[in-house]
């Protein structure tokens, strides 16, 4: 079907805007180029207007006492009478550049003089005024445009280009309220200063939800712009008075920091009367311009009308277009939208700036209303006491604005990311699985506040749900879904996650009763648990309490959260089953107990055996293979690294013959020119025995490790021979002499006189190295590390070797598992977690008992027992 509209029908939505752009457009045109004409001419150092008066724009070094010029009249230029701002500019050009002339000022009743230089207009001085104010009428009006454009058809939108234009306008012909030459323009400024703050309010009523709606609503909409009309009439017959009367202009500037706050408190007043996910989300949408710009706005036009304008009005003009984009965007956009982390971090610092900027204003402010003149005029003393006391505020106050941000928003935390990546660490050490859910829930509810959270977890006999929602923030559990396993299979199958169109009709075609607990749910979004191609569960997620959607980058957050959440939730399952058996062994060893009371403690000893060889079993034939694999090419490699060594010796002896032979061939010596290009051969020999060194360290590791490992899995080491326990503690002091010297760490031994026994000595010398090396690596940062070390004899026909230390003890997590291969409480890179597993193997290779405890100090105590 073709479109049948005529061009004019066409342009009819846009008439309005067509028609503001061909006022807007001379107007800038005839702005830029004024300021611009300016450049390289003398001026008198401030601006006058059309009735001599010097209005509130002015450089940031220029006029010197802004305050005493503020809307003060020129009466006369070295004692000739002036009365416009044209004569102004005609007498100060007509001298040379930097010569002092002498003004008398007229303010209210009083009357003074000021001695000030002509300056040059150069382009520093029209970018800090003209070029701002007429870059941010432009901006201003081009927004407005625009969103009148993309939505023609808005009451919104209409009154947001009406007040855009309003503004932008009173900006741009600012310049000829200052230059003075074109007296309507003048006038259109302060109509323009005068009709803004009815725009303001006219806005505050429609947006973000229009108010007022019946027969009477133009009546209200016309309310604000009575004060607006009055305050133009009064302010233009005040203007070119003779004297002026500038109080309808004060008055304007209080009506303008009202209607601010007016429209401030509309916001406040729809966020609490409208729940709706819209009316919020335009709200939130719109809190970063919102503050920045009112702020802005609120503060140049109260100091204006309070503070007698000592800071130039165009600055905190540029602050005010963040809110112009906010509210335009708020308005042509319906599908709002996540203010993401980038978007507050700018506000925070935004803010931050405005109010460092703020308060310096004020110390400058405050010590020239309350101090004497002697010491306000003073400005770099009071420059150094506000950077001093920002040096000791700014971290203060950067986290109470980051806290405040974060709540508005909806956040406990900024770092959403960085709290989902600490849950995945937690989660990879949780076995409890209703922990876990807990974990998930909690964080999906309170972090990412989400209205509801839930988990289907799937078994035989149908399903679990666990659900935690926002308002109760506690967890809830139902089981026996007959069709979940259904549900979490469909889901499974090359689906990621379902949006919320599709994903409860996608489900109830499947497992009809899953979808009615993701409908109770209102689940907006579901991520399988997956564990190698298996289906465990759903994590399903609801709305966010803000209404706003989930944004793609918590998408990605909470896929791979649902990731680490199926594993640790096959963890625990795994866990669990092992528990089981465990319960089922103890039992079977109680009912055993119970038959064999009088070797109890035999039985007591050989089940920790069995349950060690149990564990060892598998993982001991794994490390033998391991070890057999890498042994032999190990000795192969060290066995050629020393043959190479040697042919690298009788190498270097024959270049050392070669070169004392003369060549005298010189195609020779060219061929050897060619081929040593680049290459030095000395260097070459003398490297090379270093590198051939580093890969024989290299397998001699190899060969370490892998006797540690053969050390590991061989129940008995070697021949038995006669052993003097206190030769073989010593020998191993010796071997760690240096590392005991380099800690400073206090040694105390008690050796007792006891018999020699039968036993292995290389291995029980391995033994007292794990032991002591443990006990260093425990003390190595305590103040004053002390190690004893005692061999005694007990009753029960025992030998009693004991390490003790005052270092940091060991945690009762990990002292039921402590002899258990691999486990480990250093550093990656630091230990493998087998030295006290060899050292119980070893222990018990000999009938012995190595049992771990705590020492009188606090730290750790080992002690071996063995038989006489």
């Amino acid at each position: 079907m073709t479109n049948s509209r005529t061009l004019p029908e066409k342009l009819r939505p846009h008439l309005v805007s067509l028609v503001l752009v061909a006022i807007a457009l001379p107007i800038a045109i005839l702005s830029i180029s004024r300021g611009v004409g300016w450049l390289d001419k003398p001026f008198p150092g401030f601006f006058a207007g059309a009735s001599a008066v010097v209005p509130s724009v002015s450089g940031v070094d220029w006029p010197r006492d802004k305050t005493a010029l503020f809307h003060a009249q020129v009466v006369s230029v070295d004692g000739q009478p002036v009365r416009s701002g044209a004569e102004i500019y005609a007498l100060v050009r007509e001298q040379p550049v930097g010569t002092k002339f002498r003004y008398e000022f007229r303010k209210g009743e009083e009357t003074f003089g000021k001695n000030i230089r002509s300056r040059t207009w150069t382009l520093s001085d029209y970018l800090q005024t003209w070029a701002i104010t007429s870059g941010f009428g432009v901006i201003t009006i081009l927004v407005g445009l625009l969103v009148a454009s993309l939505q023609p058809a808005s009451h919104q939108a209409r009154v947001f280009q009406l007040m855009a234009f309003t503004g932008g306008i009173y900006a741009l012909t600012g310049v000829f309220l200052h230059q003075a030459d074109s007296v309507w323009l003048s006038s259109l400024c302060l109509a323009m200063e005068s009709l803004f703050p009815a725009t303001f309010i006219h806005l505050a009523m429609v947006f973000p939800v229009d108010r007022y709606r019946g027969p009477h609503r133009r009546r209200r909409y016309a309310l604000p712009y009575l004060p607006s009309f009055l305050l133009i009439v009064a302010g233009l017959a005040g203007y070119f008075s003779d004297p002026p009367n500038l109080t309808p202009l004060r008055l304007t500037y209080i009506y303008t920091a009202a209607s601010i706050f007016l429209f401030i408190t509309f916001m406040v007043w729809a966020w609490f009367e409208n729940a709706e996910r819209m009316v919020r989300a335009r709200i939130a949408a719109l809190l970063p311009g919102l503050v920045l710009g009112t702020t802005a706005m609120l503060f140049a036009f109260l100091n204006n009308a309070i503070a007698g304008g000592n800071i130039p009005i165009q600055l905190p003009l540029v602050a005010t277009l963040i809110f112009y984009g906010s509210v335009g965007y708020s308005i042509t956009r319906h599908e709002l939208f996540g203010i993401d982390r980038v978007i507050r971090q700018s506000f925070v610092y935004g803010l931050m700036s405005t109010i460092i900027l703020g308060g310096y204003a004020l110390a400058i402010l405050l010590p020239a209303r309350l101090l004497p003149t002697t010491i306000a005029g003073r400005q770099e003393i009071t420059a150094g006491v506000f950077v001093l006391l920002l040096a000791f505020l700014f971290d203060p106050l950067r986290r109470g604005v980051q806290i405040t941000i974060d709540r508005a928003f909806f956040r406990s935390s900024i770092d959403d990311r960085q709290t989902i990546s600490s849950l995945s660490e937690e989660l990879t050490t949780m076995l409890d699985r209703q922990e876990i859910v807990e974990g998930v829930a909690s964080l999906a509810t309170r972090t990412l506040e989400l209205e509801s959270a839930g988990l289907f977890l799937g078994n035989d006999e149908g399903g679990t749900l666990w659900q935690m929602r926002a308002e109760e923030d506690t967890l809830g559990c139902e089981d026996g879904s007959p069709d979940l396993g259904a549900a979490c299979d469909y889901l499974a199958k090359g689906i990621a996650s379902f949006d919320t169109e599709r994903l409860i009709p996608a489900v109830r075609e499947k497992a009809p009763e899953a979808a009615d607990a993701l409908e109770k749910l209102k689940a907006r979004l579901a991520f399988p648990l997956v564990v190698r191609g298996e289906s465990i569960g759903v994590l399903a997620l609801g709305p966010k309490r803000s209404g706003r959607e989930i944004s793609s980058e918590e998408i990605l957050l909470l896929r791979t959260l649902s990731h680490q959440a199926a594993i640790a939730l096959q963890n625990a399952r795994s866990y669990e089953e092992l528990e089981l058996l465990n319960r089922d062994l103890d039992l079977k060893v109680q009912e055993r107990t119970t038959q064999l009371a009088g070797a109890y403690d035999e039985l007591k000893q050989a089940q920790a055996q069995l349950v060690q060889s149990e564990k060892l079993s598998s993982l001991g034939e794994f490390v033998a293979g391991i070890a057999h694999e890498l042994n032999n090419p190990a000795s192969f490699v060290r066995g050629s690294l020393q043959i190479l060594t040697e042919f690298l010796e009788v190498l270097r002896e024959v270049f050392t013959v070669y070169k004392e032979i003369p060549i005298t061939d010189e195609t020779l010596q060219d061929r050897l020119a060619r081929a040593s290009s680049g290459r030095n051969l000395e260097d070459l020999l003398r490297e090379t025995p270093e590198l051939l060194r580093i890969c024989n360290e290299g397998a001699e590791r190899i060969e370490r490790t892998v006797s540690e490992l053969k050390i590991f899995i061989r129940k008995d080491r070697g021949d038995r021979a006669p052993t003097s326990i206190a030769e073989s503690l010593a020998s191993a002091l010796r071997m760690l002499d240096p590392r005991i010297r380099e800690q400073n760490v206090t040694l105390e031994t008690s050796f007792a006189e006891v018999a020699e026994i039968e036993a292995d000595s290389a291995a029980l010398g391995q033994v007292w190295i794990n032991l002591i090396t443990n006990a260093l690596d425990a003390v190595r940062d305590i103040p004053e590390p002390r190690i004893r070390l005692s061999i005694e004899d007990v009753d029960s026909g025992q030998i009693q070797i004991s390490i003790e230390d005052n270092g940091t003890g060991i945690d009762p997590e990990v002292a039921e598992k402590i002899f258990e291969p691999f486990v480990t409480t250093k550093d990656i890179g630091e230990g493998t977690g087998l030295g006290l597993s060899i050292a119980y193997g070893a222990v018990q290779s000999h009938s012995g008992e190595l049992t771990a405890g705590s020492s009188p100090e606090g730290g750790a105590s080992f002690r071996v027992r063995l038989p006489r």
